[in-house]
């Protein structure tokens, strides 16, 4: 039996430029930053066998940096410090293999109703990923997400049938550049040779999400909208078998998925 116990201390946000909100609010130029931090216990204390029970605490901190020198162009960093190796099964750690690296590092240019991103992202799939908090997000609902992608996303914003949507198509790869290592512990940089679905010598990854929102924009749909929805459609092309996979004998395949939500919020939700 597992117990996982998450605990959020929060977050502490700085603009050295007199503006309000984030990067989205922003008045230009601006540069500023949001830390947020998370202590994690993962205790298994049942197990058969028995000496796989194991205790682990670790901590994660993330610190969102970006600068916006105009109000049509915008440079977004994350920096993530968590444990970047996967925990021996029945060793019990604390703050044990703690790495950080660059999760995200791209550049948003903004023509409207055009905007354009490309660099180091996560495709972000699923909208639960980003309106759950604490350990729903982390360990759930982020797990659709394909993460630290290198590639690009183009979105159109665009109005109908009473309804605020936005169409966003991305092409991407895994990131295996120098940022996909970690310093600190070190975490390898990632190869070909690791396999999975979307780690390609090229972009032949692809997604599209259309979102719609009635009463708000999509992106705060969940929040302040009346109705809303999302679908979408993922493909990650096949690349070399994984270690695990030629162990097994088993044949490396492209991925696809398809997303269709509905979103209703109630003015008690929104109270």
């Amino acid at each position: 039996m597992r117990l996982r116990l998450a605990f959020a201390f929060g977050s502490l946000g700085l603009l050295l430029f007199p503006s309000e909100g984030l990067a989205e609010d922003c008045e230009a130029p601006c540069l500023g930053y949001e830390i947020s931090t998370e202590l994690q216990n993962d205790w298994i204390f049942a197990a058969d066998p028995s000496f796989l029970k194991a205790d682990v605490l670790q901590p994660a901190a993330t610190a969102d940096v970006f600068v916006a020198p105009t109000d049509y162009f915008k440079l977004m960093a994350s920096i993530i410090t968590e444990p970047v190796n996967d925990p021996v099964p029945g060793r019990s750690a604390a703050f044990a293999g703690i790495g950080a690296y660059l999760g995200e590092f791209y550049a948003i240019a903004e023509l409207d109703p055009i905007t354009l991103q490309v660099g180091k992202f996560d495709t972000v799939f699923s909208r639960a990923s980003e309106v759950l908090s604490g350990i729903n997000d982390s360990n759930l609902a982020s797990a659709v997400d394909a993460e630290e992608r290198l590639g690009a996303e183009i979105s159109l914003d665009f109005e109908g049938q009473g309804f605020n949507h936005v169409f966003a198509l991305a092409a991407f790869t895994i990131d295996r550049t120098a940022m996909s290592e970690s310093i600190f512990t070190r975490r390898p940089e990632t190869r070909l040779s690791d396999g999975g679905a979307g780690n390609t010598a090229g972009v032949a990854s692809f997604q599209f999400t259309l979102n719609g929102c009635k009463g708000a924009d999509p992106a705060d749909c969940y929040e302040e909208g009346e109705l809303g929805y999302r679908v979408g459609l993922r493909h990650q092309r096949a690349g070399q078998r994984t270690p695990d996979q030629i162990d097994e004998g088993l044949k490396a395949h492209s991925e696809q998925a398809m997303l269709a939500a509905g979103l209703r919020v109630s003015n008690l939700a929104k109270t």
